[in-house]
């Protein structure tokens, strides 16, 4: 992915979160977001926020052994309003090349749906049609970096505001 990309630093699981839930207010139905990262680097925890920010009332869970959830979105919502209805959450770690990418694509464009894909980078097809891409890295064990991540966002095509 080419496009404009910046890094930062989220100095708590509270920052992390809001990130998170600001970014949930920028995105546009249709759109495919990847994140990477590192097992345990809060991938997961990332799309709980995001999911909150949206509009989701349910919990989250992790998709890693079931590879899709999807979720609807409250009625009330402002991403509801704005007509988006689901949030897709896929999760690729187990899988490679040979899936068949069209399972997660298909929905790219449909302004009803939000997906976002956890390791998009084991499907090279999924990779390379992202929309906006995040790179979470945990920075330390140390009591004050307990919580801290370093997050790259890279888009081609999305403007975000931080």
């Amino acid at each position: 992915m080419s496009g404009s990309s910046f890094s930062l630093v989220t100095r708590s699981v509270e920052e992390t979160a809001e990130l998170a839930a600001k970014l949930s207010s920028q995105v546009k139905g249709g759109m495919l977001i990847g994140l990477s990262g590192p097992l345990g680097a809060g991938k997961t925890e990332f799309v709980r926020w995001f999911a909150k920010g949206l509009g989701v009332e349910e919990s989250i869970s992790s998709a890693s052994y079931v590879l899709e959830l999807i979720y609807p979105l409250s009625e009330g919502a402002a991403s509801s309003v704005a007509g988006i209805k689901f949030l897709h959450h896929w999760d690729l770690y187990r899988l490679g090349d040979d899936f068949e990418a069209n399972e997660v694509l298909h929905l790219q464009g449909d302004s009803s749906v939000i997906t976002i894909v956890e390791w998009p980078e084991k499907v090279s097809e999924v990779e390379e049609a992202l929309d906006l891409r995040l790179r979470l890295d945990y920075l330390g064990f140390a009591d004050e970096e307990v919580g801290s991540r370093e997050i790259e966002i890279w888009s081609d095509s999305v403007v975000v505001s931080l």
